[in-house]
């Protein structure tokens, strides 16, 4: 209760300190939860505008990102080229493409976002700032093979959407088209014409799946990596760890979460 409503606290103060329209962002939240009817929001700050459903799921990577810096993107991006090419997996509406975008002038993003409802929001924040020259985005998940996916929807926007884990039951499910990592790699290569050199990843478990059967060539030309990783049976980070380390990818920081059996790392092909 008390972590609860300390959160809440520190929620408000970003929310009237960080955001151009801070005071209608809280007006909304407490109108449409007082009517019951989440409908969408809009958040305005670093001279973009997010929608995004008005659920805390789809809300709080804005605040992580774009607020927070959560991924530290001036870390990712440091030594790099002058237009650094990211392939983000697991877009969700966007919050890590804008908030690149923000640092970098002429960063690019290649999105790629499993849950149709959620790549709706997605497309429109990537049109609605004008970034479409700059971030282009598809709606496959990217997995260890090529053809179709069952994961666990949770609603549009929701951050837990992702693959089934073994003895979940009772969940929605839905079946999305999937590519292995080459493809998504070679895809978003194809398009800006460069090698990817930053890799961001929250794919709610099938990190597991896609990296161990991924090919280290693949990754040559990955400098810098950040990820969500999820402890699931019989995996644990360790196992990531020592993969990306044979490819050349070394672990700089961590922020492990055994509360909610999740974590943050940050690799890098050299050290910083």
């Amino acid at each position: 209760m008390i972590r609860s409503v300390s959160h809440a606290a520190k929620r408000t103060k970003q929310t009237v300190q960080s955001f151009d329209n801070g005071p209608r962002i809280l007006a909304d939240l407490f109108t449409k939860r007082l009517l019951g009817r989440p409908g969408d929001i809009t958040l305005k700050l670093k001279g973009y505008d997010v929608v995004a459903p008005n659920v805390p799921g789809a809300r709080f990577p804005v605040y992580e990102a774009l607020v927070e810096d959560a991924y530290r993107i001036p870390w990712l991006t440091a030594g790099l080229s002058a237009s650094p090419l990211a392939l983000d997996l697991g877009g969700h509406i966007g919050s890590f493409a804008l908030a690149f975008a923000s640092a970098q002038a002429s960063g690019r993003v290649a999105c790629f976002e499993a849950t149709p409802g959620t790549f709706g929001y997605l497309e429109q924040n990537i049109s609605r700032n004008g970034l479409s020259a700059r971030v282009v985005a598809h709606n496959i998940a990217v997995s260890d093979h090529e053809g179709e996916l069952v994961m666990a929807s949770h609603g549009d926007g929701s951050g837990h959407n992702g693959v089934l884990h073994l003895g979940e039951t009772g969940l929605t499910t839905i079946s999305v088209p999937c590519v292995p990592a080459a493809s998504a790699f070679a895809m978003t290569s194809e398009k800006f014409g460069d090698p990817v050199e930053v890799v961001k990843m929250d794919i709610e478990g099938a990190e597991y799946d896609m990296i161990l059967n991924s090919s280290p060539a693949d990754w040559a030309s990955v400098q810098r990596v950040v990820m969500e990783y999820h402890d699931l049976p019989g995996r644990s980070w360790s196992e990531l760890a020592s993969w990306f380390a044979s490819v050349g990818l070394i672990e700089q920081d961590r922020e492990a979460d055994p509360h909610k059996n999740l974590g943050l790392a940050w690799l890098s092909r050299t050290p910083l």
